[in-house]
């Protein structure tokens, strides 16, 4: 009898352990609403992040300001500006196999309520997800989005929304190679973010009932592309499909190779994730040349593509060089999204022609 108790416990446990992990080795995406009330005011900024919540003696939200790990977790929330309050709204967690991507259908995808809200309910037509570089602290990060949404959202705030990616990145400037590895680990929690969009993009029930003219746009300054480098790269090693997904990815500050785009590397065959990239160069970036010098080969940002004879189409390049200011060389000509006027109008330009062509 008590043999028989003991296979009886055996086999419940490993009938548990087979329904928790998915015989395919992908895992799948759980998700939590906290806050579905919308804003009645424009001073705020959405992100997601992947940091870990930090614990605070009262009842307001903070994330951790220092980390460089990932957790398999990405919070969606909101900054206000007015009140210097972060309000959580949504929670998306990987269960299974923590080294594999997502697959599989997400229950309450939140890119179906941007959508909603955003193209249904403000008649914006644009979203931009916007993943900056390393070195950052989270405070340093909330900096960042109040600089993005004063450069560009405040502008563009009838055509485009923002959405910052704020991954726990190495936040101390001298550590360049754990930088490196942060982003690695930022690019898998990156994969639930992906993964939700291209649910979102691919729904044809949805599309036939709400015509899909949302355009989504991937804005990558300078580690940030490496976050997203090694994000392909791991997608296509896994076997994932890629999936139309953006309409531009814009690359700011690349340091990431110059041979990026040369077959079997992190950024060929982008076409098959966007229509267009735009790479922005800038033969100046003080620190691209110093990432160059550690890695022992020229960054893409710096000095553009290895191999421009059998460059795609789809790949558009925009040397900037001889647009730099002095403020853009105060910076040490790295920060130029946001502070280059000639870039700043061009981006601008670009959206608000794209949305009112009787304009050009």
């Amino acid at each position: 009898m008590k043999n028989i108790t003991l296979i009886s416990i055996k086999s419940i446990f490993f009938l548990l352990l087979y329904n928790l992990i998915p015989i395919d080795g992908f895992c799948q995406i759980e998700t939590y609403w906290m806050d579905t009330t919308a804003f009645e005011t424009t001073d705020y900024s959405l992100f997601f992040t992947n940091r870990p919540l930090k614990n605070t003696n009262d009842s307001t939200v903070n994330f951790v300001n220092k980390y460089s790990g990932k957790t398999d977790n990405i919070f969606f929330a909101a900054y206000d500006y007015q009140t210097n309050e972060i309000i959580l709204k949504y929670q998306a967690y990987k269960t299974g196999k923590n080294k594999s991507y997502p697959k599989g259908k997400v229950s309450n995808n939140i890119f179906f309520r941007i959508n909603n809200e955003f193209r249904g309910n403000k008649h914006i037509n644009e979203l931009n997800i916007v993943m900056s570089g390393y070195g950052h602290t989270f405070k340093s990060q909330l900096e960042y989005m109040k600089q993005l949404k004063i450069t560009y959202g405040d502008t563009l705030s009838d055509q485009s929304a923002f959405l910052f990616y704020a991954w726990g990145d190495e936040w101390r400037i001298s550590h360049y190679d754990k930088g490196k590895q942060s982003a690695k680990k930022a690019a898998d929690d990156f994969a639930i973010i992906q993964h939700m969009l291209d649910e979102f993009v691919t729904d044809t029930l949805f599309s036939e009932k709400y015509p899909r003219d949302f355009e989504i746009n991937l804005i990558c300054g300078s580690m940030g592309n490496m976050l997203f480098y090694k994000y392909m790269q791991e997608r296509r090693k896994q076997g994932i499909e890629l999936v139309q997904t953006y309409d531009w990815i814009v690359l700011v500050g690349a340091d990431v190779p110059d041979n990026s785009f040369d077959e079997n590397k992190g950024f060929n065959d982008l076409n098959q994730i966007a229509d267009s990239v735009l790479l922005l160069v800038n033969n100046k970036d003080v620190p691209l040349g110093l990432s160059s010098e550690l890695n022992l080969h020229n960054r893409l940002g710096l000095v553009g593509p290895s191999n421009t004879d059998s460059l795609p189409g789809y790949i558009v390049i925009q040397n900037i060089t001889k647009y730099l200011t002095k403020e853009d060389m105060n910076r040490l000509g790295h920060d130029y999204f946001m502070v280059n006027p000639f870039v700043r109008e061009e981006l601008i330009k670009s959206t608000i022609e794209k949305d009112n062509p009787e304009e050009k």
